[in-house]
């Protein structure tokens, strides 16, 4: 009969892992790079990338250049419902008014709005005589309308 020691050893080996036979030849461009030959193509890729990431940002920043220098105009927005939102926020075109600010004739909107004009004498009146209950219902301020201006080449809004 077989000693038990004997069977635990046979049962418990791990199969080591084959190592490469030193003395079998390298073929090229298929075995490891030694340390140097590694670091020299890694800096060589690295300086690569970095020519790239230059030449990107130089690309970016040139096109961010021309946009800056030549912004879009208002025929160059789409047409349709963003056109009819801009409209609507800011009213039809004059032809007639003229900006203030760039001096160009027929790119001026205009739009009638209400705005708080500071306190109203009757509404502080009246709520001296309710309590200030009065104040709740109706606030303080007077709303007047107001002609409200927008310039399309400069962007710029003002009051008439």
């Amino acid at each position: 009969m077989a000693n038990p020691k004997d069977i635990v050893k046979k049962t418990s080996r791990i199969p080591s892992r084959s190592k490469p036979n030193a003395s079998a030849p390298k073929s090229a461009g298929k075995g490891r790079l030694s340390a140097a030959e590694f670091r020299k193509r890694e800096d060589a890729r690295r300086e690569q990338l970095s020519i790239r990431r230059k030449q990107d940002r130089a690309l970016a920043k040139a096109a961010a250049d021309e946009a800056r220098k030549n912004p879009p105009k208002l025929e160059q927005r789409p047409s349709g419902f963003s056109k009819f939102m801009h409209e609507l926020t800011y009213g039809a075109i004059k032809p007639k008014v003229s900006c203030p600010h760039c001096h160009t004739v027929g790119n001026v909107r205009v739009k009638n709005s209400r705005q708080k004009a500071g306190v109203s004498g009757g509404k502080l009146t009246g709520a001296l005589f309710t309590g200030g209950l009065s104040i709740l219902a109706t606030g303080l301020s007077r709303k007047e309308t107001v002609t409200m201006a927008y310039c399309d080449n400069c962007t710029v809004e003002w009051c008439l």
